[in-house]
């Protein structure tokens, strides 16, 4: 075989049917890699927008009770909140917030 044949056949190949189908099948391959990925991305996404609003909920819910709630019951809380805080902003926001309730126990208990 030449040279000449070889390029010929190749030529007939990637002009085929078959070198179509071929190449169909590796689109449709990564294309539905694509949208695996997207739909794991998207659901890691939508439970990690779920766990920030809960855990906005009950950082909400422990400082609109704060004066109500026995205290083991907000350091069960806040220690949890602690825990599931995942960026700077939830420790901020947890660290003010168990700031104030400190001093109104402290401005509204026996300790002056």
């Amino acid at each position: 075989m030449t040279w000449e044949d070889l390029r010929l056949a190749i030529g007939e190949f990637l002009t085929s049917a078959g070198f179509a189908g071929l190449a169909a099948l590796a689109a449709a391959t990564i294309a539905y890699k694509g949208i695996v990925e997207r739909g794991r991305i998207d659901k890691n996404l939508a439970t990690e927008a779920d766990d920030r609003a809960r855990w906005w909920e009950a950082l909400m819910w422990v400082w609109a009770n704060r004066e109500d709630l026995p205290s083991p019951v907000k350091v069960k809380v806040l220690r949890t909140l602690n825990s599931l805080s995942r960026n700077t902003t939830q420790s901020a926001m947890l660290e003010a917030a168990m700031d104030a309730i400190v001093k109104v126990k402290r401005k509204g208990g026996s300790r002056g």
